[in-house]
């Protein structure tokens, strides 16, 4: 599978498990963020990173890029999204969580994570939660 055709696949799984949570979606049209995630009248800006196989170095284990740039990664910062959705391709899951600050280059999870079905609901929770701390505190 290629690297877009599974960024589009990310993309989309993404999006369904948003919208069964009860979050408006819409992909976004423009470079810089994946999806335009709508809840309570706020909007998010969803970077997605998606994986087919597990980290060929640790098979228990997925690895994402959480930067961007080919040469040198610059990690990803509230500037450029508000939270990372980070996809099994293989399980149809997604984990979610928010950009504070400046994220590591690289994130790690274990495969066995996505064979939680509530893992979506839960990151998202948490996400948001982390979001409105961390704007209540600016």
């Amino acid at each position: 599978m290629s690297a877009v055709m599974s960024g589009r696949i990310g993309e989309l799984i993404a999006a369904l498990r948003l919208e069964q949570l009860g979050v408006s979606t819409k992909i976004s049209p423009i470079n810089g963020f994946d999806i335009i995630a709508s809840l309570n009248g706020k909007l998010y800006r969803v970077q997605v990173k998606a994986r087919n196989m597990p980290d060929t170095s640790r098979p228990s284990h997925y690895m994402w890029t959480t930067s961007s740039g080919s040469r040198r990664k610059k990690p990803y910062t509230n500037k450029e999204c508000d939270i990372i959705a980070l996809v099994s391709i293989a399980h149809e899951n997604v984990f979610f969580f928010a950009v504070v600050g400046e994220t590591n280059v690289t994130k790690r999870l274990r495969v066995n994570l996505f064979d939680d079905r509530s893992i979506a609901q839960s990151s998202w929770d948490q996400a948001i939660n982390k979001l409105d701390d961390s704007n209540r505190s600016k």
